[in-house]
């Protein structure tokens, strides 16, 4: 009897494992040939779209996932880390909607880029897309999407005799941020642009800086409301102190040494005094400020 029990246990786990191995490859092959077929798809179609926005990678991502026989590549959680990095991007001066940012935070979100062979292999394009569109922005500077190249290559080779293997070795979990902040370029200008986008987007949020009317010079000594407006305007850029003033709308040594700090910053002959080439800087919008460094950052 014990030896019945026992054979009969034997052959209830031999045919689990028949039934589960099989299942489990046919799973993997399922992903694999899905992929396979897509990837010719993109290969050979014009002007590819998925999801309603255009695919740039279309030898790039082909010579990658051929390198890979078709695996896939991309976890959820390494979905959400691309997705982190995308986002970031604006504090570089770029645009998330650029790398696919609103496909990337739908897929992840309902979790529906892995629902199906079909559905994971539109996500592992869009992925790889919106990674190699990023790590070559940030390293080189911003590209339009619309004026990409059909057949981008990743010609730029990310400073490297193989951009195919560099980008393979990236997508493998928690590689993909480190691999993007890689490409962040690093200097002490780079650093301060980015500072200031992220005080001028702070301001632009509390609602910007008020602009000093047309009128004479102005300077030390005189007295009016345009010296407030002025003081307050330096204030919110903090050029200038909150509150010190005994009497705001007074020209006073204190504002002047804040005009003159606004006209080195700004490359303006430092003089103290506010004529028009002063006033034009001070009444240069927040928003402006912020497109003019976004500009910067990104080109």
């Amino acid at each position: 009897m014990k030896h019945r029990s026992e054979a009969l246990r034997t052959l209830v786990l031999v045919f689990v494992i028949g039934l589960t191995v099989p299942l489990w490859a046919f799973a993997q092959t399922a992903e694999k040939d899905a992929l396979r077929q897509r990837i010719e798809w993109l290969s050979t179609t014009p002007d590819p779209v998925i999801g309603g926005e255009p695919i740039a990678a279309t030898e790039f991502a082909p010579a990658l996932y051929a390198r890979r026989g078709y695996q896939p590549a991309w976890t959820e959680a390494m979905l959400g880390d691309l997705y982190a990095a995308v986002m970031g991007s604006a504090e570089h001066g770029l645009a998330p909607d650029d790398f696919h940012a609103v496909l990337l935070r739908a897929r992840l979100g309902s979790a529906t880029g892995f629902s199906s062979p079909a559905a994971r292999a539109d996500t592992e394009i869009i992925a790889t897309d919106a990674m190699a569109r990023l790590a070559v922005t940030l390293k080189y500077g911003k590209l339009d999407p619309s004026d990409l190249d059909p057949a981008w290559n990743l010609s730029r080779d990310l400073e490297t005799d193989d951009p195919v293997g560099t980008l393979i070795e990236a997508l493998k979990p928690e590689q993909v941020l480190p691999f993007l902040e890689s490409m962040n370029p690093s200097s002490p200008q780079y650093d301060r642009l980015r500072e200031g986008l992220s005080n001028y987007r702070e301001i632009m949020a509390r609602g910007g800086w008020p602009s000093i009317p047309d009128g004479p010079m102005l300077e030390v000594g005189l007295q009016g409301d345009r010296v407030s407006t002025l003081r307050r305007r330096l204030e919110i850029t903090g050029d200038l102190s909150t509150g010190d003033a005994a009497d705001p709308t007074v020209f006073d040594a204190a504002l002047e040494s804040a005009v003159e700090n606004f006209q080195a910053r700004h490359g303006i002959d430092v003089d103290g005094k506010v004529g028009p080439r002063t006033i034009e800087a001070l009444n240069f919008s927040v928003e402006a400020r912020i497109d003019q460094i976004r500009w910067t950052l990104a080109r």
